[in-house]
């Protein structure tokens, strides 16, 4: 699969860009799950220590096995799916997003202008690809959301807020507050849940939260403003596609996405 995805992409297919660098992003969590059970197993093997009973002993060791038949047989997918690839180091893997994000696959400008394309403990090794995210994260990320990617709704509506809610994702950390706009997207977004049927989620439940607490906070001016982006901005958008609204919260937070996501 690599060398026909790295054709396709060299040739500037975008979705081939997009599903080379969630292959090589999903085979780069092999070590980290091979460690992540050693230390599952260790820990068994201290708990099975301190058991007395012979019997409780025999059915935790039971438990034990059926649990490590599991996981070793994630690892042993993975292990088997990316024989043989050679993964890119970080900034090599945040190209890949970024050229398939310009080129526009729905996906990677997913992941890209979400920040998820960087890694924390490859900070030093990305800090000139930060620099160019730092200058394009919101114009991509705004693209997308005029498309009707709910997910970037979300984190564009939450990163312009004005409060900070401590830890941040990336795309928060380079939008300025804009309480006003913030506004604007978070009625949006309540529009669009209410339109779905699914303004009862606890999504759509914070989402109200967050509106009152801007309407409660905002100036006149910026209450104003608001309904100024509404009318001239927001409704010209495309209507967001709702999908996995059950894992979705009003903070922006997004997991990486599906390989399979890279076709749509």
């Amino acid at each position: 699969m690599v060398d026909e995805l790295k054709r396709r992409a060299a040739e500037g297919e975008a979705a081939a860009s997009c599903r080379l660098a969630a292959e090589y992003l999903h085979c780069s969590h092999l070590p980290s799950r091979r460690a992540a059970m050693d230390r599952w197993l260790a820990q068994q093997h201290r708990t099975l220590g301190l058991v007395d009973a012979q019997v409780d002993k025999q059915m935790i060791s039971q438990r034990i096995d059926r649990e490590m038949t599991l996981r070793q047989e994630g690892v042993d997918r993975i292990a088997s799916h990316c024989k043989g690839v050679a993964v890119p180091d970080a900034a090599g893997m945040v190209k890949l997003w970024r050229r398939s994000a310009l080129a526009g696959n729905p996906a990677a400008m997913k992941q890209y202008s979400s920040g998820n394309a960087f890694r924390w403990s490859n900070t030093m090794e990305t800090l000139p690809e930060l620099a160019t995210y730092k200058q394009e994260g919101e114009r991509i990320a705004t693209v997308a959301s005029q498309r009707g990617d709910f997910d970037m709704l979300l984190a564009l509506a939450a990163g312009y807020m004005t409060s900070n809610d401590g830890s941040r994702p990336l795309i928060a950390q380079l939008l300025k507050p804009d309480g006003a706009r913030s506004l604007a997207l978070y009625r949006h977004i309540d529009a669009a849940l209410v339109r779905a049927g699914n303004s009862q989620e606890r999504v759509g439940r914070e989402v109200r939260d967050r509106i009152e607490s801007l309407e409660l906070t905002l100036s006149r001016e910026e209450l104003v403003r608001a309904d100024a982006i509404t009318r001239t901005e927001l409704n010209r958008w495309n209507a967001p596609t709702i999908r996995g609204v059950h894992a979705l919260d009003a903070s922006g937070r997004q997991r990486d996405i599906d390989r399979d996501w890279c076709g749509r």
